[in-house]
């Protein structure tokens, strides 16, 4: 008799994989910035920034929940959480952060993410380095 070794999964939600603007601000160091998301649930999101973000952080992470996170329409939050893996991408300025989402506080849907077009646009290097994890 073989035994064949399933992975576990530990997430709970389902994950969807879409890109998001995000503000990224890390209280206790002082730090914020801009990025995106690669995949987004309701208890955490992988994300692209421009902050050096390291496991263990605390971080508040501003964005537009997508529809189907909620099951109803798109809606503006703040995520409250921590960083649980930070990797630097190969070829970027940016980090990959996995971040489990604690609370959230609702915004008002008027409220605007700061200058984003600043960011050049994801690469293909920024998505494999998510194939690591």
């Amino acid at each position: 008799m073989s035994t064949v070794q399933v992975p576990f999964e530990r997430r709970v939600g389902q994950r969807f994989e879409t890109q998001v603007a995000v503000c990224v601000h890390v209280p206790g160091r002082g730090l914020s910035g801009t990025g995106f998301t690669q995949d987004v649930s309701a208890r955490g999101i992988f994300l692209f920034a421009d902050v050096p973000l390291s496991a263990g952080d605390v971080v508040e992470v501003t964005l537009t929940m997508p529809a189907e996170i909620f099951g109803g329409e798109a809606t503006r939050v703040r995520g409250h959480g921590r960083v649980l893996r930070a990797l630097p991408s190969e070829n970027t300025q940016r980090v990959g952060a996995a971040v489990l989402l604690e609370r959230y506080e609702y915004l008002p849907a008027e409220d605007v993410l700061p200058a984003l077009e600043r960011l050049p646009a994801p690469s293909e290097t920024d998505e494999v380095a998510i194939d690591r994890w």
